[in-house]
């Protein structure tokens, strides 16, 4: 199965909040951390199933208004 990303950041803190978040709302969501260890910079990036995309975009896009 292809995830789709629905949200990506460079800190791996605000990734797992995010996973955080889908997850509470019963939306499976893992974190692709490719971010490089020594340098900190790359992306950190949440992703969920393809049928859950619309409900997950709907969550990010409350969470990036209240934040």
């Amino acid at each position: 199965m292809d995830w789709i990303t629905v949200y990506t950041t460079g800190s791996d803190i605000e990734g797992a909040f995010v996973q955080g978040l889908l997850q509470n709302e019963g939306i499976p969501a893992v974190v692709m951390n490719q971010s490089d260890s020594s340098y900190k910079f790359g992306d950190v990036k949440v992703m969920v199933p393809p049928e859950n995309v619309m409900e997950a975009n709907v969550i990010v896009k409350e969470y990036l208004e209240n934040r």
